[in-house]
């Protein structure tokens, strides 16, 4: 963090396992997370840098840990 000013804002890299946007085909970032506990559901809330698009992507811990394999 060297040049960081403490509480500035940085720009972080696109990760090479980004999600795209469906619409535009941009990068989305992820925004938001929700642990849902009750229906052992992972809500993943993205955002896309191009149009704005919000994406929505819900899975359970281990249909997500498969994914990633």
């Amino acid at each position: 963090m060297g040049d960081c000013v403490e509480g500035e804002a940085q720009e972080l890299p696109v990760p090479t396992a980004a999600l795209h946007c469906p619409k535009c085909k941009g990068y989305a970032r992820l925004t938001s997370m929700v642990l849902d506990v009750r229906r052992v559901l992972r809500v993943r809330l993205y955002q896309c840098d191009e149009c704005g698009e919000l994406i929505w992507d819900e899975s359970t811990p281990a249909a997500r840990e498969r994914a990633d394999q």
